[in-house]
């Protein structure tokens, strides 16, 4: 918290200092710059019994997303939970920055995060790996039994991420076309 030349005249008037020097003297020291003509005035005010008025105007403005707004961009995310911040923005018809979307989203509570990529599988699917399993539940081979079903594999197909200037690119070939390799395993 700063303080002001109102907040450290007042404190120093209530700590028993009274006269005009003193007061502009410990003003000084401590770094507040004031006139002894404008420092006269507010002795009086305080000798008269009066509070000095803070005159400092406050920048502050009410925030764009109001909880209304925030309920909104949630039922609009709820319906379309893959879309970008430009996207509901639109959607929301707000007018405010993608970014102010951004934050009233982690305001909610979403993180920006990839999405998880699983096999596609149908409830018949569901029942029979766990039918499956609970067969051999008991089964003590599993510490040295692999699964392997029919798959193709890609070379080159690895994404990799770095931190790079980006003036100086790193670049490393990938053929065109890779190579897959299809197993089949029984």
């Amino acid at each position: 918290m700063s303080y002001t030349v109102n907040d450290a005249v007042s404190i120093l008037y209530m700590c028993g200092i009274h006269t005009i020097p003193t007061l502009h003297k410990h003003l000084t020291t401590g770094g507040f710059k004031i006139a002894e003509s404008t420092l006269k005035k507010k002795v009086a005010i305080l000798r008269a019994g009066q509070q000095l008025e803070d005159h400092r105007k406050y920048n502050f403005k009410e925030p764009y997303l109001t909880e209304n707004r925030l309920k909104k961009l949630k039922t609009k995310h709820d319906k379309a939970p893959e879309a970008s911040a430009p996207q509901l923005l639109s959607k929301a018809k707000f007018k405010c920055t993608p970014r102010t979307i951004n934050r009233g989203l982690q305001k909610v509570g979403f993180k920006y995060m990839r999405i998880h990529t699983v096999p596609y599988m149908k409830p018949i699917h569901i029942t029979q790996r766990i039918n499956f399993a609970k067969e051999h539940l008991n089964d003590r081979k599993w510490r040295r039994t692999f699964f392997l079903d029919e798959s193709s594999f890609q070379a080159y197909s690895h994404k990799k991420y770095c931190y790079q200037n980006p003036k100086e690119r790193i670049s490393k070939p990938r053929p065109k076309h890779a190579p897959n390799i299809l197993q089949k395993f029984t």
